[in-house]
């Protein structure tokens, strides 16, 4: 005979014997008569002719079976109810037994836990609520679930923001789970072995918040099926973290792809068990579906726009450099010197090790570094270039090392340069002038092959050979306590060094002529070539800027030199116009040739200062050097403007 069994503080009252309409309240005429918080009218128990069920009146206090507020449920022996401070156990020896603890099993048949399974509106699992549909709240509730998958379909497909989605759809979970005391999502990582927390969802503050089960996580991924847990302190007794957080009730669903799990979705309960129903399991499952779906899409999104980034980047230097490829026959030159160089560069192609190139500015440094990577195994993969004298001290390490959300405000996260050349290279430009701290940051990356983003905690490895070139003398930088020594050694496994032009005048005429060819085709001109009197203008120049001084000079003759007809001396810039061959006598005369590059950029400077009224942004454009190169020249020099 089926009854109730009335507890109040851990004290048996009375038994009840139930019949088949019983009232539970506060009302003197209440068959199981209860004490506040309960409503006059609290509850009642029906009876079909076979089961049992218990519905809320739509009680201020609510009843709860087994801790999971209800509305109408069929008892099953053994279940308790609460209403408030009493517990009402109901025993019925004669009808069917609950379920085993662990995984979830109904009477009668019922889909697989596979979440494999797509949520379908018309499917059994609707089917099922809309024709157990009997009073206004369990339509409240279907309406609320609707609504719920309505707002999360909404999210995915409007929301460009990835995390955005994520905290959406965490938090309209939450809504309809309100038995949960915490919901969270987890993320794998590239290689699919290790998982993440992106968004944590808790009721209270709670010392195990950002805790969860490896074990069972691993078992939902590893399986590829949802798991649902009356008590998981019991189903995983061998789980240390499911023991420390004394986890009850436990939805883990995997986040799903054809080929591979993304992550997981898990609501969960601290010591309260029974608090899902498969249902509740079903809605997680086919959100997990559709999230698992927008993550992947993220994910291309994300690697066609890195495309398109570095596209852009390959097309703004083929534009700016035309008919310049990127590779040995790029370097441009007959001379002895330069046939030295196109020779080492070949013999570190195909080898991962550390290059510096050294030379003036403008000899090309950053061209042979491009065709470094261009000849060898890693062609295909990106090449990224940073200019270490361009970006000021406070924000270099972010640059090269990324930032995470959130670090300051309206800081959004951004992939460092170290961590975009993964499998490619990285070229470090002017790297003689970076900061001494982030020397130091850079040699501990460069040797743990990790970087940590800016407001990061997870070290990420990096696989990209480092290229890096100087214009300054690194020795006597070390020397000067301006240059660690280490970091030296580690960039400069093999040096390349490229000579000033004025060291290989023979590639003069030969280097213009190839410039000449590519500016004249890219405007539509024929220029048959120099005029005899240009190209002794052109070899008589000292070139003080190098190959880049020598393309910028032909690249405005092409532009003033009518169609037709040979370069002639009138095109070209004033300063070789007028060179008598006074300055390289000067030169000569100074003795040590980096003394007298030194006075040459000097006295440069100083020209361009005095020309733009001291405004350094156009003396910097001026020179064609940036504003911050300008600045460390100004440093070095001892120049006030």
């Amino acid at each position: 005979m089926a009854r109730l069994i009335v507890r109040h503080h851990d004290e048996v009252r009375r038994e009840v014997e139930l019949k088949p309409d019983m009232l539970i309240g506060r009302d003197v005429d209440a068959d199981v008569l209860i004490g506040p918080p309960a409503s006059r009218q609290h509850a009642k128990i029906e009876h079909d002719g076979s089961d049992f069920f218990l519905q809320d009146l739509n009680s201020k206090a609510g009843t709860y079976v087994d801790g999971r507020k209800i509305t109408r449920i069929r008892l099953v022996s053994g279940m308790e109810i609460a209403i408030g401070e009493y517990i009402l156990v109901f025993d019925d020896p004669g009808a069917v037994q609950e379920a085993p603890v662990g995984w979830v099993v109904e009477p009668g048949p019922e889909p697989p836990l596979d979440v494999v399974a797509t949520l379908d509106a018309t499917g059994p699992m609707f089917a099922r609520h809309i024709e157990s549909v009997q009073t206004a709240g369990e339509a409240r509730r279907l309406r609320q679930i609707l609504q719920t998958i309505h707002d999360i379909g909404v999210a995915i497909a409007t929301k460009q923001d990835i995390e955005s989605v994520l905290i959406e759809v965490v938090e309209r979970l939450s809504d309809v789970l309100p038995a949960a005391q915490r919901g969270f999502l987890a993320l794998c990582d590239r290689h699919g072995r290790e998982l993440a927390m992106r968004v944590l969802k808790t009721r209270k503050d709670e010392s195990a918040a950002e805790m969860f089960s490896g074990t069972i996580a691993r078992q939902a991924v590893e399986s590829r099926c949802a798991i649902l847990c009356k008590d998981a302190r019991e189903e995983f007794s061998s789980a240390d973290s499911v023991q420390e957080m004394e986890l009850g009730s436990v939805m883990c669903v995997p986040l799903l792809l054809p080929d591979r799990a993304v992550g997981i979705l898990q609501w969960d309960a601290r010591g309260v068990t029974g608090a899902f129903s498969r249902d509740d399991l079903n809605l997680l499952t086919g959100i997990a579906s559709l999230l698992a779906a927008a993550l992947e899409n993220a994910r291309l999104c994300d690697e066609l726009r890195a495309a398109k980034e570095q596209s852009d980047i390959e097309n703004v230097r083929l534009r700016r450099a035309p008919r310049e490829e990127a590779s040995l026959a790029a370097i441009i030159g007959e001379s002895e010197p330069i046939q030295e160089v196109r020779r080492l560069a070949q013999q570190v192609m195909d080898v991962d090790t550390g290059v510096l190139i050294t030379g003036e500015t403008g000899t090309g440094k950053e061209l042979l570094a491009h065709a470094i990577h261009r000849g060898g195994p890693h062609s295909g993969e990106p090449f990224i270039a940073v200019n270490c004298a361009a970006i000021p001290e406070t924000l270099l390490e972010s640059e090269l090392f990324g930032i995470e959300k959130g670090t300051a405000t309206g800081v959004e996260q951004r992939i460092g340069k170290l961590e975009q050349a993964n499998g490619g290279t990285l070229f470090l430009d002017e790297v003689g002038d970076m900061p001494l701290a982030m020397q130091a940051k850079l040699l501990r990356a460069l040797e743990q092959k990790t970087v940590q983003r800016v407001g990061g905690k997870k070290p990420i490895r990096i696989d990209a050979r480092i290229i890096a070139a100087t214009n300054r003398d690194l020795k006597t930088a070390i020397r000067n306590k301006e240059f660690r020594e280490d970091l030296y050694y580690r960039l400069k496994v093999v040096e390349v060094h490229l000579p000033p032009l004025r060291e290989r005048s023979d590639d003069i005429l030969i280097l213009a002529g190839h410039f000449l060819t590519g500016f004249a085709a890219d405007m539509g001109k024929s220029l048959p070539g120099f005029t005899p009197a240009a190209e002794a203008k052109l070899r008589a120049h000292v070139w003080p800027g190098n190959v880049r001084e020598l393309r910028n000079a032909v690249e405005r003759a092409v532009v003033l030199s009518p169609h037709g007809k040979a370069v002639d001396v009138d095109a070209l810039p004033p300063e070789i116009i007028g060179e008598d061959g006074d300055l390289i006598e000067t030169c000569k005369r100074r003795g040590r040739l980096d003394a007298a590059v030194a006075a040459l950029e000097r006295e440069m400077i100083e020209a361009a200062l005095k020309e733009t009224g001291g405004v350094r942004t156009k003396a910097a454009r001026l020179l064609g050097i940036s504003r911050e190169g300008l600045r460390l020249k100004l440093l070095r020099h001892g120049i006030s403007s």
